[in-house]
């Protein structure tokens, strides 16, 4: 810990701590000009950008191989189903879907 002044990047064993690697960020950025918080500021963003782009795209996906799921499902049961009701079981799901974010 003496140490963490020369530190130019957080060693891999303190940063499974997130209090830790959460101390040392905010340690870091005591040292930042004006540019440079404001660089980081704009990667921090991008980085949280990008994870909301990684989980709308596992929630899509999810919600279109339920919906395969159930349409085959339904297929199965009563024979081949029209285009109609397929899109409405996809409408369902998704409503679904959103409505489970929700709670």
């Amino acid at each position: 810990m003496k140490e963490t002044a020369r530190l130019d990047i957080i060693p891999e064993s303190l940063g499974e701590v997130p209090e830790l690697e959460l101390a040392l960020n905010i340690a870091n950025q005591a040292n930042f000009s004006r540019e440079e918080l404001d660089e980081f500021d704009r990667r921090a963003m991008m980085l949280q950008d990008e994870r909301g782009k990684i989980n709308y795209t596992r929630e899509k996906g999810r919600a279109e191989s339920k919906t395969e799921v159930i349409i085959l499902l339904v297929d199965k049961r009563f024979g081949e189903v029209d285009q109609d009701i397929s899109n409405q079981i996809s409408v369902l799901v998704n409503q679904a879907m959103k409505s489970k974010e929700l709670q």
